[in-house]
Order: structure tokens, then C-alpha cells, then sequence
């Protein structure tokens, strides 16, 4: 059964089903997923939408720098043999102390039938995955977002929130977008 969402993009927002979802500074961002990350008790979901994998990696290492001490941001990467969220999210959290959490990238690298497969996924261990008290940021481009919002839909309920990543101050935006361009055309494209 299709879903029926409508999912579209304007200059300062996106909108999910008619529902704003702010896109607020670099800065401002940061700030806000740092107060979910030390201030939210149990399981979390945070979507972080960035085309740019570059951008990505200097939010992930800024947000890192400003956690509380008592917070270690780990990593799990998708790939074609690691495509679930649970398994990842727990096994990376098997050797850690204080506050769970998991950074999570590399959902749209993944060869098309795997993610769907992950996507299908997402849905079906929602339940187990949120009994486990793991926060976990899930970083996709803004393709797989509507994919997951729509594929996935009751999984994507269940975020507590979703960012839009904007450049901070200084960034070059025009190699950004030469990178996002890029980025999505080898992921279409299984010839090149």
C-alpha cells in the first residue's frame, strides 16, 4: 500500500504532511541537538538532513566538541551487511559508559535493494528499539528522508525531532553544492 504523504522543500523550511519543520542557523542547530542529546532521558530519535557529507562530518565533530563530558558520541555506519539500526545502535553502545548515544550515516550509500531493505527495517524493530534508552541522530540527504517518511512512516513518527543542516558562517556553499550534486548523482547512477 503506497503511502500518500506529500513531502516538499521552500527556501527557508521544509514541510511534511503540511507540518513546518524550521531550518534554523549552523549555530543554532547545534545548540538544539545538544539539549536533546544531555537533557532527554531514554530512547531518542534526531533526523539530521545534509546533502553535503562533508558538512555533515564538521557537524558531527562540532557537536561532539560541545557534549557534556558524561555524553561520547559514537558511530555506526550502514553498509550492505550492517543494515539495521538496532543492531548497530546496540552493539556500538556495548563498550561505553554514560549517556547512549550513536551517530548514524551512510543510509544513502547503500546499494538500492538494501535500502529498502533497511528502510523496511526501520519499521519493523521500532518497538525493540525503543525500549533500549539509545539516543541516535540517523543522518541522511534529503532524498532519503522523504524515502523513510514515507516508506517508513511509522518509524519516522516516532522522531523527536528533525534538522536541517545550514553551512555555518565562512562555509563555501557553492563546493557544498558541488559535492550534494555529485554525492547524488553516483547514487543513482549504478554505472559510474
Amino acid at each position: 500500500m503506497k503511502n500518500n504523504r506529500k513531502i516538499y522543500y521552500t527556501q527557508i523550511q521544509l514541510v511534511v504532511d503540511g507540518k513546518e519543520i524550521a531550518v534554523r542557523s549552523f549555530d543554532e542547530t547545534i545548540e538544539s541537538m545538544k539539549i536533546y542529546l544531555e537533557q532527554v532521558d531514554g530512547t531518542l530519535i534526531l533526523v539530521g538532513v545534509c546533502d553535503d557529507t562533508v558538512l555533515r562530518e564538521h557537524t558531527v565533530d562540532t557537536l561532539r566538541k560541545r557534549l557534556l563530558p558524561k555524553i561520547t558520541l559514537r558511530d555506526f555506519r550502514y553498509d550492505p551487511e550492517r543494515i539495521s539500526l538496532l543492531e548497530g545502535a546496540i552493539k556500538e553502545m556495548a563498550s561505553g559508559n554514560g549517556r547512549p548515544a550513536v551517530s548514524v550515516t551512510g543510509f544513502e550509500a547503500l546499494p538500492r535493494d538494501k535500502r529498502t531493505e533497511a528502510i523496511r527495517l526501520l519499521n519493523w524493530e521500532r518497538g525493540r528499539f525503543g525500549l533500549t534508552g539509545i539516543a541516535v541522530i540517523l543522518w541522511v540527504n534529503r532524498a532519503t528522508l522523504a524515502e523513510i517518511a514515507t516508506w517508513s512512516a511509522d518509524f519516522y513518527s516516532w522522531r523527536s525531532a528533525t534538522f536541517i543542516i545550514e553551512p555555518p558562517p565562512g562555509w563555501d556553499a557553492l563546493e557544498s553544492t558541488r559535492r550534494s550534486y555529485l554525492d547524488a548523482l553516483v547514487a543513482h547512477n549504478e554505472f559510474v
